[in-house]
């Protein structure tokens, strides 16, 4: 599990997410989606494995991801969400790369398994409407 502080886009303060990546998280295996700041902009992945490396005295914080590619060039036009499809080949990155967590909708109109990216996922959300 990371904790991963982010800006929230209500208030703009500094807030702190939890993003999972476990095989065994209450009996089930839970991956995290996330938003990764990449050379070609914004990309969504799943969080496979969060790990440390040393290397000549320096201490690399990586994870192992999968990263979403683009099916089409601009976002859906009934939706307005860009839709995605899964990778098949893991990379590395750094932690410091995660943006942070979305949430990937399944698109049931095909047999592909293609998703469409939230990236509006507002995890505080529910309390302010506890508040209320």
């Amino acid at each position: 599990m990371i904790y991963h502080n982010y800006v929230s886009k209500d208030d703009h303060t500094l807030k702190q997410d939890k993003i999972r990546c476990s095989d065994s998280f209450f009996h089930r295996a839970r991956h995290d989606t996330i938003l990764i700041d990449t050379n070609l902009g914004r990309r969504a992945a799943v969080l496979h494995i969060v790990f440390e490396c040393e290397h000549q005295g320096c201490t690399w914080q990586l994870a192992q991801i999968t990263y979403f590619t683009p099916v089409g060039t601009s976002p859906d036009a009934d939706i307005g969400q860009q839709r995605v499809q899964q990778m098949t080949t893991p990379q590395i990155t750094e932690l410091a790369s995660i943006e942070q967590a979305c949430h990937l909708i399944p698109a049931f109109d095909d047999t592909r398994q293609d998703h469409y990216i939230n990236d509006l996922v507002d995890t505080d959300m529910y309390i302010r409407l506890a508040k209320s």
